[in-house]
Protein backbone atom coordinates (compact mmCIF):
# COMPACT_ATOMS: atom_id res chain seq x y z
CA UNK A 1 0.00 0.00 0.00
CA UNK A 2 2.59 2.50 0.63
CA UNK A 3 3.72 1.98 -2.21
CA UNK A 4 0.96 2.77 -4.18
CA UNK A 5 0.72 5.97 -2.09
CA UNK A 6 4.43 7.23 -3.29
CA UNK A 7 3.55 6.01 -6.87
CA UNK A 8 0.19 8.43 -6.98
CA UNK A 9 2.50 11.18 -4.81
CA UNK A 10 5.41 10.78 -7.95
CA UNK A 11 2.42 10.76 -10.63
CA UNK A 12 1.14 14.38 -9.42
CA UNK A 13 4.38 15.63 -9.09
CA UNK A 14 5.38 14.92 -12.91
CA UNK A 15 1.68 16.06 -14.10
CA UNK A 16 2.66 19.22 -12.26
CA UNK A 17 6.09 19.38 -13.89
CA UNK A 18 4.46 18.70 -17.42
CA UNK A 19 1.55 21.43 -17.09
CA UNK A 20 4.89 23.81 -17.40
CA UNK A 21 6.08 21.85 -20.39
CA UNK A 22 5.15 23.47 -23.72
CA UNK A 23 3.61 26.92 -22.45
CA UNK A 24 6.79 29.37 -23.13
CA UNK A 25 10.40 28.45 -25.29
CA UNK A 26 13.72 28.49 -23.16
CA UNK A 27 16.65 30.02 -24.73
CA UNK A 28 18.50 27.93 -26.87
CA UNK A 29 21.25 25.13 -25.18
CA UNK A 30 24.74 26.66 -25.07
CA UNK A 31 27.04 23.84 -25.98
CA UNK A 32 29.66 25.07 -23.95
CA UNK A 33 29.82 27.67 -21.29
CA UNK A 34 33.08 30.17 -20.16
CA UNK A 35 35.84 28.50 -17.77
CA UNK A 36 34.80 28.28 -14.32
CA UNK A 37 36.14 31.78 -12.23
CA UNK A 38 36.09 33.89 -15.12
CA UNK A 39 33.55 37.04 -14.30
CA UNK A 40 30.30 37.62 -16.12
CA UNK A 41 31.21 39.60 -19.24
CA UNK A 42 34.49 38.65 -19.94
CA UNK A 43 36.43 36.34 -21.95
CA UNK A 44 37.48 33.33 -20.09
CA UNK A 45 41.82 33.25 -19.58
CA UNK A 46 43.24 31.64 -22.38
CA UNK A 47 44.64 29.03 -20.14
CA UNK A 48 41.51 27.67 -19.62
CA UNK A 49 40.52 24.64 -21.64
CA UNK A 50 37.84 24.41 -23.68
CA UNK A 51 34.21 23.68 -21.60
CA UNK A 52 33.37 20.30 -22.09
CA UNK A 53 29.92 19.58 -23.89
CA UNK A 54 27.07 18.95 -21.78
CA UNK A 55 25.93 15.29 -21.79
CA UNK A 56 22.48 16.51 -22.87
CA UNK A 57 23.96 16.52 -26.54
CA UNK A 58 24.63 12.72 -25.84
CA UNK A 59 20.84 12.00 -25.01
CA UNK A 60 19.56 14.33 -28.42
CA UNK A 61 22.21 12.68 -31.17
CA UNK A 62 20.49 8.97 -30.07
CA UNK A 63 16.93 11.31 -30.17
CA UNK A 64 18.01 12.77 -33.38
CA UNK A 65 19.19 8.75 -34.56
CA UNK A 66 16.00 7.26 -33.39
CA UNK A 67 13.86 9.86 -35.49
CA UNK A 68 15.91 8.78 -38.74
CA UNK A 69 15.03 4.98 -37.87
CA UNK A 70 11.48 4.30 -39.52
CA UNK A 71 10.48 7.89 -40.22
CA UNK A 72 6.80 6.98 -40.69
CA UNK A 73 6.47 6.26 -37.45
CA UNK A 74 7.27 10.44 -36.48
CA UNK A 75 4.21 11.55 -39.11
CA UNK A 76 1.47 13.81 -37.84
CA UNK A 77 2.36 13.94 -34.03
CA UNK A 78 1.25 17.11 -31.84
CA UNK A 79 3.19 15.39 -28.62
CA UNK A 80 6.44 14.17 -27.84
CA UNK A 81 6.90 12.31 -24.62
CA UNK A 82 9.61 11.84 -22.95
CA UNK A 83 10.51 9.06 -19.95
CA UNK A 84 13.38 9.86 -18.21
CA UNK A 85 13.24 8.36 -15.01
CA UNK A 86 16.31 5.52 -15.92
CA UNK A 87 19.09 7.99 -17.25
CA UNK A 88 21.52 8.91 -14.50
CA UNK A 89 22.71 12.25 -16.28
CA UNK A 90 22.48 14.72 -12.20
CA UNK A 91 21.54 17.77 -13.86
CA UNK A 92 18.18 16.91 -16.21
CA UNK A 93 17.13 20.27 -16.46
CA UNK A 94 19.45 21.05 -19.64
CA UNK A 95 18.34 18.03 -21.26
CA UNK A 96 14.77 19.12 -20.48
CA UNK A 97 15.56 22.17 -21.96
CA UNK A 98 17.04 20.56 -25.09
CA UNK A 99 13.58 18.93 -26.03
CA UNK A 100 11.78 22.08 -24.66
CA UNK A 101 13.50 23.91 -27.27
CA UNK A 102 12.67 21.30 -29.93
CA UNK A 103 9.13 21.24 -28.97
CA UNK A 104 8.72 24.74 -29.38
CA UNK A 105 10.40 24.73 -33.01
CA UNK A 106 8.31 21.83 -33.84
CA UNK A 107 5.07 22.97 -32.49
CA UNK A 108 4.83 19.85 -30.75
CA UNK A 109 4.08 19.39 -26.99
CA UNK A 110 6.66 18.13 -24.68
CA UNK A 111 4.90 15.46 -22.09
CA UNK A 112 7.11 14.29 -19.16
CA UNK A 113 5.95 11.30 -18.00
CA UNK A 114 6.12 7.30 -18.05
CA UNK A 115 4.56 5.21 -20.05
CA UNK A 116 2.24 3.58 -17.74
CA UNK A 117 1.89 7.79 -16.98
CA UNK A 118 0.49 8.41 -20.37
CA UNK A 119 -1.57 5.51 -20.27
CA UNK A 120 -3.31 6.66 -17.09
CA UNK A 121 -3.64 10.08 -18.20
CA UNK A 122 -5.12 8.82 -21.80
CA UNK A 123 -2.66 9.74 -24.23
CA UNK A 124 -1.72 5.87 -24.99
CA UNK A 125 -4.86 4.09 -25.57
CA UNK A 126 -5.61 0.70 -26.91
CA UNK A 127 -1.67 -0.33 -27.28
CA UNK A 128 -1.21 3.53 -29.57
CA UNK A 129 -0.17 6.72 -28.72
CA UNK A 130 -2.38 7.96 -31.46
CA UNK A 131 -1.04 11.33 -32.32
CA UNK A 132 2.27 11.17 -30.25
CA UNK A 133 6.03 9.80 -29.75
CA UNK A 134 7.14 8.36 -27.03
CA UNK A 135 10.73 7.73 -25.74
CA UNK A 136 12.89 6.52 -23.29
CA UNK A 137 16.52 6.46 -22.43
CA UNK A 138 17.52 3.10 -19.35
CA UNK A 139 20.76 4.04 -19.01
CA UNK A 140 23.53 1.58 -18.07
CA UNK A 141 26.61 3.78 -17.55
CA UNK A 142 27.42 6.98 -17.45
CA UNK A 143 30.53 8.79 -16.87
CA UNK A 144 32.50 12.26 -17.71
CA UNK A 145 33.24 11.00 -21.19
CA UNK A 146 30.83 7.93 -22.08
CA UNK A 147 27.01 7.32 -22.51
CA UNK A 148 25.85 3.68 -22.50
CA UNK A 149 21.99 3.59 -22.92
CA UNK A 150 19.28 1.82 -24.27
CA UNK A 151 17.06 4.22 -26.23
CA UNK A 152 13.58 3.44 -27.72
CA UNK A 153 10.62 5.63 -29.95
CA UNK A 154 7.31 4.37 -29.64
CA UNK A 155 3.87 5.10 -31.63
CA UNK A 156 2.03 1.69 -31.12
CA UNK A 157 2.97 -2.28 -30.10
CA UNK A 158 3.96 -2.71 -34.11
CA UNK A 159 5.38 0.75 -34.55
CA UNK A 160 8.09 0.99 -32.20
CA UNK A 161 12.46 0.72 -32.42
CA UNK A 162 15.38 1.27 -30.44
CA UNK A 163 18.83 -0.22 -29.91
CA UNK A 164 21.90 -0.19 -26.95
CA UNK A 165 23.92 3.43 -28.10
CA UNK A 166 27.66 4.19 -26.89
CA UNK A 167 28.14 8.05 -27.29
CA UNK A 168 31.03 8.57 -26.74
CA UNK A 169 33.24 12.35 -26.14
CA UNK A 170 36.02 12.87 -28.48
CA UNK A 171 37.90 15.85 -28.93
CA UNK A 172 34.96 17.97 -26.84
CA UNK A 173 32.43 16.61 -29.06
CA UNK A 174 29.99 13.91 -28.50
CA UNK A 175 29.80 10.87 -30.90
CA UNK A 176 27.69 7.90 -30.97
CA UNK A 177 30.30 5.34 -31.14
CA UNK A 178 28.39 1.91 -31.48
CA UNK A 179 24.63 1.14 -31.76
CA UNK A 180 24.02 -3.01 -30.92
CA UNK A 181 20.78 -4.78 -30.98
CA UNK A 182 18.28 -2.54 -33.27
CA UNK A 183 15.07 -4.04 -33.65
CA UNK A 184 12.13 -2.72 -34.77
CA UNK A 185 8.27 -3.97 -34.55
Amino acid sequence: MPLKRLLCAICALLFLLIAGCGVAASSPPQTSSPAAGAPAGEAPSETAGPAVPDVSEAYFLVFEHLLTVDPGLNADIRYLALDLSSVLAEDQEALIRRFEDFCAEKGFTLLLDTFAGLSEKGYIVNDAFEDGLFFRFEDEQHTEDTLVTRAMKWRAGDGADGAAYTVTLKENTWEITETAGAWIS
